[in-house]
């Protein structure tokens, strides 16, 4: 979602993008500023034209920032989707947006033409098109682990499906926990068997 919107930007004059702890807040840049986080940041909330928020099925999640080393246990990834679900319910007052992960990786082109509409601006099918091609080139950095790409802010081990990577136990405790949240966004868990 960061690229899509960086790209679109990007066609229409001088963008400043990154990370929000790279980024000077004293500093002024011409043209429009794309900032990335996650944190809430009520101050920030309030005064950006536009906020986009995206979403992910929690188990995907899960495998992703275990792939990714930041969590090495079924605790920490249960902390850490706590953390991400907070976010999530902080930000979403405020979106202006909201992309689910898995209709960006079925269909790109429509969720960059999406994107731009909410950005203000006319997006051709043709060029969401390319865009959406640009974006799949950009999960080929493969830079050193712990760092990204500062154009991109794409990890090494950013881009992979591996739910199966997690243990069955493991993904169970996640959709149980979760169930409310996983429900209310539209990733209704499969059926489990009653306990006897």
């Amino acid at each position: 979602m960061f690229n899509a919107a960086r790209l679109l930007l990007e066609q229409c004059g001088p963008v400043t993008s990154g990370w929000i702890q790279d980024l000077d807040p004293t500093t002024t840049h011409p043209g429009v500023t794309l900032i990335k986080l996650h944190e809430f940041d009520a101050d920030l909330a309030k005064i950006a034209d536009v906020v986009l928020t995206s979403r992910r099925h929690l188990v995907n999640i899960a495998a992703s920032v275990e792939r990714m080393g930041w969590t090495t246990s079924e605790s920490e990834s249960l902390g850490f989707l706590d953390s991400a679900v907070a976010q999530h319910q902080h930000w979403a007052p405020f979106s202006s947006f909201e992309m689910t992960y898995e209709s960006l990786k079925t269909n790109t082109a429509t969720q960059v033409i999406e994107i731009g509409k909410t950005l203000g601006l006319e997006v051709t099918t043709e060029n969401a098109e390319q865009i959406a091609k640009d974006i799949k080139q950009l999960g080929t950095y493969t830079g050193p682990p712990g760092t990204y790409d500062t154009k991109s802010l794409l990890h090494p081990e950013h881009i992979g499906e591996s739910p199966a990577d997690l243990t069955a136990d493991h993904r169970l405790a996640i959709e149980t926990r979760f169930n409310y949240w996983l429900v209310a966004n539209g990733y209704p868990t499969p059926p489990r068997p009653a306990a006897s």
